[in-house]
């Protein structure tokens, strides 16, 4: 273990350098830049350090990389390497940390904030995020472009915004070396191609490995950009079998956007936490199908219908109102078997599910109205006291032509009772289904005109 207590450095350089223990750094000062070029260590600690400048690590294989309470004025910037854990407990968002480049692995990152922190990840390979802790008003986590295959925000208090935009679901190994032929002839023949470069990596393509090549401390700049920009796979390796996960517990997450996410390849989970304010862009948070916890998920899904109505999503909002409507009757229905104060709610939903599917399905909704009117309409004609309907021919042809007129005015609900007084006066039980079936239309109504306003911009 190599350890530097109460230090104080101007200029300092890593490269090539290889240690199979821990190198530590604790209370220090950095009056300079502190740059790391190539290092290889198990451990790599940096405890209470200030930073006057920037710590700029180019490529590194570390297992453990720990920044515990570090400032750095001009932020902490990794290019690249391979890092099984990057552990991090900021002292505040004034420190600014840089994660970017195609190779860039971080296997878990892991942030536990007390007050805040300001991170930016791009077009690198990060495959577990884990969140945790408090994020004041001025804190900013950007992810974008990068390879993730699990996001876990547990206990988080966020005050400040949290971006996750064009993720990949991939889980990556490692690297793998492959030929650079077909990318140099592509930079070749690329607008603003530097002849410099190209000559350099054509001749030292022979010579070393391309990853050597790609990740060394060599002048390949805007070769390496070139690579990255078109988001290329060629050197990275991946898992044999995906587990993405998206799982948020115990959170009020504030001002959380989510852009062109694919959840339907993410297995999500979500309890007890406030999505309200949440904003989705180009993506939707399908049904978990959960078989238990309903009505954690009713708060979920009515959480994100208030947040696709504040955002004017007219498209999302039928269904996460649709799946909170869902999950609450199942919630009803469990809770009857030990207490029904809840029975006019469950009849409530069950009828609006029956009719226009919870308000999503106009279609349905007129479907239903003048099935349910027609079964009345008939109850209401059988109950007529003058009129004997049978099932035989001649009573079908009766039917359709002499009553069936009449339904048009039945289906309005403010027709009178008396309307079919030519054919018969009413019976003994005609006010009754006359009552219901006024109810059930105004019910059919009510919810052809609710169908169609899931399009109507609030």
């Amino acid at each position: 273990m190599v350890t530097f207590l109460n230090c104080t450095f101007e200029d300092i350089i890593i490269d090539r350098t290889r240690c199979d223990d821990s190198i530590e750094f604790k209370q220090c000062t950095f009056s300079k830049d502190f740059r790391i070029i190539f290092i290889q260590s198990h451990n790599f600690n940096l405890e209470n350090c200030q930073f006057e400048k920037a710590l700029i690590i180019q490529y590194c294989v570390i297992d453990y990389l720990i920044f515990h309470r570090v400032e750095a004025q001009n932020g902490i910037m990794l290019e690249g390497g391979q890092i099984r854990l990057l552990d991090i407990k900021p002292i505040n968002e004034k420190t600014s940390f840089s994660f970017t480049g195609l190779f860039l692995l971080i296997h878990t990152l892991s942030v536990i904030s007390q007050s805040g922190i300001t991170t930016f990840a791009k077009s690198c390979s990060i495959n577990i995020i884990n969140l945790t802790g408090y994020l004041n008003i001025l804190s900013r986590l950007d992810f974008t472009r990068i390879k993730n295959k699990k996001i876990a925000i547990y206990e988080l208090n966020n005050s400040g915004k949290i971006y996750f935009s064009n993720l990949t679901p991939a889980g990556v190994h490692g690297f793998k070396n492959s030929s650079l032929s077909p990318h140099i002839e592509a930079y070749r023949k690329s607008q603003g191609a530097d002849m410099r470069e190209l000559q350099f990596v054509s001749q030292m393509a022979f010579k070393m490995e391309p990853l050597e090549l790609l990740t060394g401390n060599y002048p390949l700049y805007g070769f390496r950009k070139f690579i990255e920009r078109k988001d290329c796979t060629d050197f990275l390796l991946y898992f044999d079998t995906l587990d993405t996960q998206f799982r948020i517990d115990n959170s009020s997450l504030g001002i959380l956007e989510l852009k062109s996410l694919l959840f339907e390849q993410y297995q999500i989970e979500i309890k007890n936490s406030d999505l309200s304010a949440v904003k989705l862009l180009h993506a939707k948070i399908p049904d978990v199908m959960a078989q238990h916890d309903d009505l954690n998920y009713y708060n979920v899904y009515n959480d994100l219908y208030t947040a696709a109505v504040r955002q004017n999503n007219t498209k999302d909002k039928a269904f996460y109102y649709k799946t909170a409507q869902e999950y609450l009757y199942r919630h009803l229905k469990h809770s009857a078997q030990h207490y029904d104060r809840d029975i006019g709610s469950r009849i409530a939903i069950t009828v609006s599910k029956i009719y226009s599917s919870h308000g999503t399905d106009w279609l349905r909704a007129c479907l239903a109205t003048f099935f349910i009117t027609f079964i009345f309409f008939v109850l209401f004609a059988v109950s007529l006291k003058e009129l004997d309907l049978d099932v035989s021919g001649n009573g079908a042809k009766y039917f359709s032509g002499t009553i069936m007129p009449y339904f048009f005015e039945f289906i309005n609900p403010l027709h009178r009772i008396d309307f079919m007084s030519r054919v018969s006066p009413p019976g003994g039980w005609t006010a009754f289904f006359d009552l219901l079936s006024r109810i059930f239309v105004s019910i059919g109504i009510f919810e052809i005109v609710r169908s169609f306003r899931k399009h109507v911009r609030s």
